[in-house]
């Protein structure tokens, strides 16, 4: 019953994914495709890099994963591609839309003293603008993020929590039906709990103003901009210091504030928002395929690190 209502619910429905390129969004790629296959399409948002375009890094990145075996394996009759290559590869390339967008691009304040337009929220082209403006866009993941614990203060500010209060702005501007936003299970981290942290929409640690430090942190950014890179990052890391107060590092010190945020901003927005709190991802146990991973980070760092001793 679930699985049909689940089905119905995604019938002919375009999807907004970012961070698609990551471990977590590529299993829930996947997994969408493999469940409930009448999606009508999934746009992903992907950054240019390394002079390949944001559908050349989907063809490098996604397409020739090895997550997508279990599906190709799968009998026909059971919606899977029973081996053949060629009819998963077009299955993909007809759901699947790279759309080029960049974070960081379109997300700060307005200048005032800057005499020129501000950007296009992630950098969008008119035409992508255009079409999804008009489209509409029914479910939206944003899923995109720094999950570098220790991350220059500046920039996790930008990516954790700017990025996500621009992301909710565009899924207004979309009529979007569902929002997700990933969020962590460490929003809570300082809270000194000893065997569980408490699952609700939280209050700050006391001192702690969400948008006065955001505004502390640009203005801090601007001042040292024309420094070297070395220089920056050691007066933005001993700004950190201070600036993380309860929490462990700039990862979920703005994660938390990120979701303070969201919050927030959704009593404007009205999106019909839900919040997911991973905690720590490692390996899959059961999909794709037990034991599936594909990156270093998090828990598989920690792994690694102990057997090589």
């Amino acid at each position: 019953k679930q699985q049909k209502k689940k089905t119905k619910y995604t019938n002919n429905k375009s999807i907004f994914i970012t961070g698609v390129t990551g471990m977590l969004g590529k299993v829930l790629v996947e997994k969408m495709l493999r469940t409930t296959p009448q999606i009508r399409v999934i746009y992903v948002l992907v950054r240019p890099s390394n002079g390949k375009n944001a559908q050349e890094r989907v063809e490098e990145e996604l397409y020739k994963s090895r997550i997508w075996e279990r599906l190709l394996e799968t009998p026909t009759t059971q919606g899977g591609f029973n081996g053949n290559k060629k009819a998963l590869d077009t299955f993909l390339r007809q759901k699947i839309v790279a759309v080029d967008g960049d974070l960081l691009k379109g997300i700060l304040p307005p200048d005032s003293d800057s005499p020129d337009p501000p950007p296009a929220i992630f950098g969008l082209s008119p035409q992508w603008q255009d079409r999804l403006a008009r489209e509409g866009v029914d479910i939206v993941f944003h899923n995109a993020a720094t999950v570098n614990f220790d991350e220059q203060i500046d920039m996790a500010i930008r990516l954790n929590v700017l990025a996500p209060l621009k992301m909710m702005e565009l899924a207004k501007q979309w009529r979007c039906r569902a929002y997700v936003h990933v969020s962590t299970a460490y929003v809570v981290s300082h809270h000194k709990t000893k065997y569980f942290s408490p699952e609700r929409l939280d209050v700050s640690p006391k001192g702690l103003n969400p948008d006065k430090l955001i505004a502390k942190v640009l203005e801090l950014s601007k001042r040292v901009a024309n420094k070297t890179k070395e220089k920056k990052k050691i007066i933005l890391d001993r700004a950190a210091t201070t600036l993380n107060g309860a929490f462990p590092n700039t990862y979920t010190l703005t994660k938390h504030i990120a979701e303070l945020k969201v919050v927030e901003q959704n009593k404007r927005l009205q999106l019909p928002m839900c919040i997911v709190r991973p905690s720590i991802i490692g390996a899959s146990l059961r999909e794709p395929v037990p034991g599936w991973i594909d990156t270093l980070s998090a828990a598989a760092a920690a792994f690694t690190a102990g057997s090589l001793g």
